[in-house]
């Protein structure tokens, strides 16, 4: 069975803003005015996003859809620019490869070995040198903020994408930390991606993201 993560998409840095009493975001033609508190969390959002080269993470990838819900464990590699590699471990083990939109899906339980393009996945936002929330092409729909918990919903403004909003959720305690991404796409499906043990330019060999068949072996973790 074919376990995908395609329920977005972010390019270009700008520089810092000054912060005022109120921000205006546009959203489907209207203002969305927040409350300047938040503005100084979505600066450090933005900053912590845009910062590492690589990223690690052992993932739980929840989607839910017409057919139920179903729950997927493993870990996440990713490097800039455009490169990604998913392993799975449960249900079935399996590997998904993403170089830009060119998707290598290797299930290890048979053997099977599938090509396929992909316009968009949930992380791709992550995967641009340049990412940065203040691109024009970015809609801040909302910000919350709940105890040490801090949530920021996105829009990617693309007439071919088919994902409504992003959420991104931080936690505040000791440091700002990403724990969880949130996707909803237009037939209402969504997909959740827990994320834990972040770590930040790890070593990634460019090798891990060229699929191998006949060489490939489980990987761990540097």
């Amino acid at each position: 069975m074919m376990l995908l993560i395609l329920p977005l998409v972010a390019s270009a840095q700008s520089p810092l803003r000054q912060a005022s009493d109120t921000m205006h975001f546009r959203s489907e033609g209207n203002p969305i005015t927040m409350v300047g508190q938040h503005f100084d969390i979505i600066e450090q959002v933005d900053v912590y996003l845009s910062r590492f080269k690589t990223l690690y993470a052992e993932f739980t990838q929840t989607s839910a859809g017409k057919r139920g819900g179903q729950i997927a464990l493993g870990e996440l590699f990713i490097k800039r620019a455009g490169k990604t590699r998913w392993d799975y471990s449960s249900p079935n083990a399996a590997t998904v490869i993403i170089q830009g939109t060119r998707m290598t899906y290797y299930d290890r339980e048979l053997d099977q070995l599938t090509y396929a393009d992909v316009p968009q996945t949930p992380l791709m936002m992550l995967l641009d040198d340049n990412m940065s929330l203040f691109d024009k092409d970015i809609v801040i729909l909302d910000a919350q903020r709940t105890g040490s918990q801090f949530s920021l919903y996105i829009r990617q403004v693309d007439a071919a994408s088919p994902y409504e909003k992003l959420v991104l959720v931080f936690s505040l305690n000791s440091e700002l930390k990403l724990e969880r991404i949130e996707s909803t796409d237009q037939d209402n499906r969504t997909m959740q991606i827990d994320l834990n043990r972040i770590e930040f330019d790890i070593a990634l060999d460019d090798r891990m993201f060229e699929f191998d068949p006949l060489k490939e072996r489980p990987r761990k973790r540097r």
